[in-house]
């Protein structure tokens, strides 16, 4: 823990929230551009810890990773957390997201590591993670980016060394974590879309940050002291731009949404996890075909959330079962494709479902999925009634 970290937690009353959630409403409406500042607070809901809490919090998670052991011990209620990869996003992430995809929020600028902005549907172009993620790992010699429903990183290797051992299936170098440790410097992209970002909005809305961590925290900087930029601060704890900011709300981010949301007249809207699965069938050198299985986000970026597929293949009235266990997931087979079953099983990290697809799911694209179009099925899991919908499908 930090020398002298001040933990003390400032709330406003109900109608004092009330009243500048309405200001934040209007500021959010009237405003030109908009970028939005993110940090740890805004994951505390979702069951992730912060760093700086003390053991006094109102917080669920309970004391920060910061908080002397000692102290810890004081904190007596029950603490609601879980593993990051398993966390879902909040209603503060779900909210950002519908406010960007209508158009309020111009562009995302987060510390957090825990990828749920990403998770919420946030799109690349309209976010920058300046300290990475913990689920993404990139390729540096052509620059493609993977997003995997594990942690990437190679624990056997320190902070200092990033590579994964996995391989780029674009140009078959070497893979890294993306994850900007501290004392690590950002990378020189981010740091000049948040640069960019900051100084051509006029209002930078601050959620879950004490604004502690440079150089991340200059960017909220660059709203004081300008006639033409406005600065809102919505978070527990106090920050050094507390004083020279033009709306400040000492309450949970959350809560504060829930309210402009209303206010606006938007609903928050539910997360459900949401897959785009491919499916393809190539010729291979031999004459024989491969059937190639895999999933995307919404961005089409190669998104690894399969554990294991098992695949069951009529092949000239022949019936063949085979268990693909790892990436990339192939099926080499040679002869007429008669019909196919694909049960697809997740890592689960949301407690989603296995998931089965049948000839007669593809339906009319059946023909093109056995001409070697590739077929992309949307389908999207809701965690409240533990279904599967298959929404489109199409080819390519």
């Amino acid at each position: 823990m930090p020398k002298n970290m001040d933990t003390t937690e400032y709330l406003d009353t109900e109608s004092v929230v009330a009243s500048k959630a309405l200001k934040l409403a209007r500021l959010l409406v009237s405003s030109k551009k908009v970028v939005c500042f993110t940090g740890a607070g805004i994951s505390t809901s979702s069951g992730i810890p912060d760093y700086r809490s003390g053991y006094n919090t109102i917080l669920s998670t309970g004391p920060g990773a910061w908080e002397s052991e000692e102290n810890k011990k004081k904190f007596t209620k029950e603490k609601l957390r879980v593993e990051a990869i398993k966390a879902i996003p909040s209603k503060t992430h779900m909210a950002l997201y519908e406010l960007v995809s209508r158009g309020y929020i111009n562009h995302i600028i987060t510390q957090n590591v825990d990828g749920l902005h990403r998770k919420s549907g946030i799109p690349e172009d309209k976010l920058t993670e300046l300290h990475g993620g913990t689920n993404k790992e990139v390729c540096l010699e052509c620059h493609k980016e993977y997003l995997r429903d594990f942690r990437v990183r190679n624990y056997q290797n320190p902070e200092s060394e990033h590579k994964t051992l996995r391989k780029c299936t674009n140009c078959g170098s070497d893979l890294y974590d993306t994850v900007v440790y501290f004392n690590q410097p950002l990378r020189a992209v981010d740091k000049a879309r948040a640069l960019h970002e900051a100084e051509t909005s006029d209002l930078c809305l601050v959620l879950g940050s004490s604004l502690k961590v440079a150089p991340a925290s200059r960017y909220p900087s660059k709203f004081i002291n300008n006639p033409d930029k406005k600065l809102a601060i919505i978070n527990l704890q106090k920050t050094h731009l507390d004083k020279s900011c033009d709306l400040r709300i000492g309450a949970l981010t959350d809560h504060v949404l829930e309210l402009v949301m209303a206010k606006i007249g938007i609903p928050i809207p539910e997360f459900t996890v949401k897959r785009w699965l491919s499916f393809q069938i190539s010729c291979a050198y031999d004459s024989s075909s491969i059937l190639t299985i895999k999933n995307y986000n919404k961005e089409m970026l190669e998104f690894s959330v399969f554990k294991s597929i098992v695949v069951e293949a009529n092949i000239d009235n022949s019936v063949t079962v085979v268990e693909l266990n790892e990436e990339p997931f192939e099926f080499r087979f040679k002869g007429n494709l008669i019909s196919l079953k694909c049960h697809m099983r997740f890592f689960g990290n949301k407690d989603e479902k296995d998931l089965s697809m049948e000839a007669e799911d593809w339906g009319p694209l059946w023909d093109s999925l056995t001409q070697g179009r590739e077929i992309i099925v949307h389908g999207e899991y809701c965690l409240n009634n533990k279904n599967w919908d298959l929404l489109e499908a199409r080819a390519l």
